[in-house]
């Protein structure tokens, strides 16, 4: 992430947290496919936090290959 859009990366970085934290926060730990989901939720979020400290956007290969993958399962369901 260069300097040039930094600024609009960091935004665009504390949204994405914020919804995923949103999404943290609505899990049912009633049910077990929960704890998958958190742990994948916490990857994602350290991945973030991550491309938003170091400034480089391949930090977030491994999280866009998460919701990447779990849109498409949703997707299926639906």
């Amino acid at each position: 992430i260069g300097n040039e859009k930094y600024d609009e990366s960091d935004k665009s970085l504390r949204h994405a947290l914020r919804f995923l934290n949103e999404l943290m926060s609505t899990l049912d730990y009633s049910q077990a496919i929960s704890l998958d989901f958190v742990g994948l939720y916490s990857f994602c979020n350290k991945a973030m936090i991550k491309a938003m400290v170091s400034r480089k956007a391949d930090s977030l290969d491994g999280a866009v290959m998460v919701f990447t993958g779990l849109r498409r399962s949703f997707r299926k369901l639906s």
